[in-house]
Protein backbone atom coordinates (compact mmCIF):
# COMPACT_ATOMS: atom_id res chain seq x y z
CA UNK A 1 0.00 0.00 0.00
CA UNK A 2 1.04 3.43 -0.56
CA UNK A 3 0.36 7.19 0.83
CA UNK A 4 -1.41 9.79 -1.40
CA UNK A 5 -2.23 13.59 -0.60
CA UNK A 6 -5.41 14.64 -2.14
CA UNK A 7 -6.51 17.79 -2.12
CA UNK A 8 -10.36 18.05 -1.18
CA UNK A 9 -11.83 21.79 -2.43
CA UNK A 10 -15.03 23.09 -1.65
CA UNK A 11 -16.82 25.82 -2.84
CA UNK A 12 -19.63 27.65 -2.25
CA UNK A 13 -21.13 31.23 -3.37
CA UNK A 14 -23.83 33.88 -2.92
CA UNK A 15 -25.29 35.99 -5.34
CA UNK A 16 -25.45 39.91 -4.12
CA UNK A 17 -26.87 43.09 -5.27
CA UNK A 18 -24.69 45.74 -4.70
CA UNK A 19 -25.44 49.64 -6.55
CA UNK A 20 -21.95 51.23 -7.44
CA UNK A 21 -21.24 53.67 -10.57
CA UNK A 22 -20.07 50.97 -12.49
CA UNK A 23 -18.51 46.65 -12.53
CA UNK A 24 -15.64 47.50 -10.95
CA UNK A 25 -16.45 49.72 -8.21
CA UNK A 26 -19.65 47.02 -7.24
CA UNK A 27 -16.88 44.22 -7.17
CA UNK A 28 -14.61 46.43 -5.19
CA UNK A 29 -17.57 47.23 -2.44
CA UNK A 30 -18.46 43.62 -2.73
CA UNK A 31 -15.02 42.56 -1.35
CA UNK A 32 -14.75 45.45 1.18
CA UNK A 33 -17.84 43.22 2.38
CA UNK A 34 -16.69 40.17 2.39
CA UNK A 35 -13.25 41.07 4.09
CA UNK A 36 -15.00 43.30 6.56
CA UNK A 37 -17.53 39.70 7.40
CA UNK A 38 -20.49 41.62 6.07
CA UNK A 39 -21.15 38.58 3.85
CA UNK A 40 -20.96 35.03 5.03
CA UNK A 41 -20.95 32.08 3.23
CA UNK A 42 -22.44 29.05 4.90
CA UNK A 43 -24.01 25.53 4.20
CA UNK A 44 -27.05 26.90 2.43
CA UNK A 45 -24.18 28.43 -0.26
CA UNK A 46 -22.46 24.90 -0.71
CA UNK A 47 -22.16 24.58 -4.70
CA UNK A 48 -20.13 21.04 -4.95
CA UNK A 49 -16.67 19.37 -4.16
CA UNK A 50 -13.57 17.77 -5.70
CA UNK A 51 -11.10 15.82 -4.95
CA UNK A 52 -7.84 15.88 -7.14
CA UNK A 53 -4.68 14.16 -6.25
CA UNK A 54 -1.23 15.91 -5.29
CA UNK A 55 1.42 15.36 -7.70
CA UNK A 56 4.47 15.04 -5.52
CA UNK A 57 7.58 15.31 -7.57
Amino acid sequence: MKDYEIRVIETSSKILTVTASNEEMAIKIAKARYYDDEIILDYSDFDGVDFEPMINF
